[in-house]
């Protein structure tokens, strides 16, 4: 697991994303979907940029139970919803 998930400083990402939720949710999706196909091909997937620091940052905020995570290309269509 902790191959996976290696700990991670967070204040930079924090930092970075100041102000900029959307972003930060975008490129973690990206990130989760990226690993997600790496692991469909048998490889090992890393977690060690943005996708973890949201996941405390989100559970930190109390975040809906309900909300749904999206990416949307740029003609506004979601394609990833989890």
């Amino acid at each position: 697991m902790k191959t996976k998930y290696p700990k991670v400083s967070c204040g930079p990402l924090i930092e970075e994303y100041k102000e900029r939720r959307e972003a930060w949710m975008r490129d973690s999706i990206n990130e989760y979907v990226i690993n997600t196909a790496i692991e469909e091909k048998g490889g090992v997937a890393l977690y060690t940029g943005p996708m973890q620091c949201f996941c405390i940052q989100e559970k930190k905020g109390k975040h809906k139970k309900k909300e749904y995570y999206e990416l949307k290309d740029s003609d506004g269509k979601v394609t990833f919803r989890e």
